[in-house]
């Protein structure tokens, strides 16, 4: 297992799925998954209602799993994950927590 920020000289975020599938098959891997981090952070509030105010991690994932040998996609997914709401105080302490969450229900299914 390797984990790549760059293809070449581009960023993972630059390159099409048929370069990172390239690259995984240069290092003789059958997949390639790529997981960028849409929304990591917590989030405030505030209404003018009964319930004043809420804060809440969000944590949102989107993975490809390319596979390297037919250089094709086999799967595009979302996983939007979050935790908080009245009257809880969160902040960025738990977000290592919430990330991790996430990441196991990603690839080991949901917690119960």
């Amino acid at each position: 297992m390797k984990i790549s920020r760059t293809v070449g000289n581009k960023p993972v975020s630059m390159c099409s799925e048929v370069e990172i599938a390239s690259d995984a098959r240069s290092q003789s891997a059958d997949k390639a998954i790529v997981i960028r981090v849409e929304e990591l952070g917590p989030n405030l509030m505030l209404y003018l209602s009964p319930i004043l105010w809420q804060t809440k991690n969000e944590v949102l994932l989107r993975t490809k799993v390319l596979d390297s040998q037919k250089e094709t996609m086999e799967s595009d997914t979302a996983i939007h994950w979050y935790r908080g709401g009245p009257f809880m105080l969160l902040g960025t302490d738990s977000l290592q927590k919430d990330l991790s969450g996430t990441l196991e229900d990603l690839f080991y299914g949901a917690r119960k």
